[in-house]
């Protein structure tokens, strides 16, 4: 019988292991997703590949000279902004040594809370999350026991407000193994900051441990540990602008071949990507500079604005954002259905529209009107999209830092992670095709038999 050489089988075992991570590498798939709140389903433990951050402005309420509406984009009041980064269980505990409390001995560790003892009085056992969260959407509560509490619900556990206030409770009984369920859909927004139990007086724990887990899912799933990730980014005194359409954004330019070495994500370059610019009329430097009479209005009209995105025609409507007027009108629809507002025409101006029966109906008077909101420190202002965007260089190494540090050290979690921020994101990452073990193992086998 000839026996093959040793090469032969170092071969077969190379194109094996070359085959296997062929099936592990095909198990993923790169994704793509955008929003300020953002949910990355059956994710690979991995870091995140690439990272924009972008602008959202938002504008709430109905704006007019007597009622000043804040135009806002994507900045703090200190200029900072937060990216949370969650897994599915949104309760991450505070871990706690252990402490007896009126005959309770309790801890918590890993998101695992441990009871022992009979409660000699009536007591709450407070566990603080780590960091408080918002509900506004149907969720699923559930806690998992690894014994019997009590079968005459002497027992119950309950999520709380800061002031301890119950928010929603359930009776700790063991009649399934997954205990409580309760899925709820809040009628508004809540903060919750602490699980807490109420104990009776009497009531006995005999080395019990409870773990806890709310997601947003119409189902409870399996409990896992609660885990997190903050990343904050310093903007300064930037401001983000954007809609649907078109945003301000970040663009990030990374050292590929270094990347292709080290799989670090090393920033050569941050660009700002700016769609939008910021027009404040002080009436001085930009101030009215005509005035044209109608039926129904009184419009004013600004000097030319070289680098505005103009409308195909006066009908065409064109988006802007005003602190005092609506912006979402075209000029001729200012023009002859008598509103109070503000249109982007085809001559490259910002043109506001007064009713008749105004007190500012004169040039001279408009004027001045924007000079002394200017001197009170809320000057009329507009935000208008830009026909070509600018390009802003990044030299802000805090800021090249922390873009950086996120990108490479901003994992993503296998079960589900949740990424909520002021920020508008956009992000890729990858998604494991085999989520569970055994399709994982099956993919092998057949490469391995293959």
């Amino acid at each position: 019988m000839l026996v093959p050489p040793l090469k032969y089988y170092e071969e077969l075992a190379a194109k094996k292991v070359t085959k296997e991570r062929q099936i592990l590498s095909n198990n993923f798939e790169e994704k793509e997703i955008e929003g300020t709140e953002i949910g990355l389903d059956s994710t690979a433990e991995s870091p995140l590949k690439i990272l924009e951050i972008a602008g959202n402005t938002i504008q709430n309420g109905e704006p007019s000279l007597e009622n000043e509406v804040e135009v806002t984009g994507v900045t703090g009041v200190t200029g900072d902004t937060e990216t949370n980064l969650k897994n599915k269980n949104q309760l991450i505990l505070s871990d706690i040594e252990e402490t007896t409390y009126y005959g309770v001995t309790y801890s918590c560790r890993n998101g695992k809370i441990r009871l022992n003892g009979t409660a000699s009085q009536a007591i709450f056992i407070i566990i603080p999350l780590q960091k408080a969260i918002k509900v506004s959407k149907q969720f699923t509560w559930s806690a998992l026991t690894n014994k019997i509490l009590s079968t005459e619900k002497e027992v119950s556990l309950w999520l709380s407000n800061e002031t301890g206030n119950k928010l929603f409770n359930k009776d700790l009984w063991l009649e399934d193994t997954v205990n409580p369920i309760f899925t709820t859909t809040p009628t508004e927004e809540t903060l919750i900051t602490k699980v807490q139990f109420y104990v009776g007086s009497g009531f006995t724990f005999n080395n019990i441990e409870v773990e806890t887990q709310l997601e947003y899912s119409e189902v409870a799933t399996e409990i896992i540990e609660g885990k997190g990730q903050l990343q904050e980014f310093s903007l300064g005194d930037r401001t983000l602008y954007g809609d649907e359409n078109s945003k301000d954004y970040f663009n990030i330019i990374i050292d590929e071949e270094f990347y292709q070495k080290t799989g670090y994500r090393k920033i050569t370059s941050l660009n700002l990507v700016k769609n939008w610019k910021k027009y404040i009329l002080d009436g001085t430097n930009n101030k009215f500079n005509q005035k044209s009479s109608t039926l129904n209005n009184n419009i004013f009209i600004t000097n030319t604005i070289s680098d505005i995105l103009k409308p195909t025609n006066n009908n065409s409507i064109i988006k802007s954002y005003c602190n005092y007027f609506n912006g979402n009108f075209s000029v001729n629809n200012i023009f002859l259905n008598n509103i109070t507002g503000l249109g982007v025409s085809i001559n490259y101006t910002l043109q506001f529209g007064f009713g008749l029966e105004s007190e500012i109906n004169t040039l001279e008077l408009a004027n001045a009107k924007l000079l002394e909101l200017n001197t009170a420190g809320n000057p009329l202002y507009v935000v208008y999209q830009l026909a070509e965007p600018e390009i802003e260089t990044i030299t802000d190494t805090t800021l090249i830092n922390q873009i950086e540090n996120f990108i490479n050290n901003a994992y993503t979690y296998k079960e589900k992670t949740s990424i909520t921020s002021k920020l508008f994101l956009k992000l890729k990452y990858k998604k494991d095709k085999y989520y569970d073990l055994e399709n994982r193992v099956k993919a092998l086998e057949e490469a391995n038999n293959g």
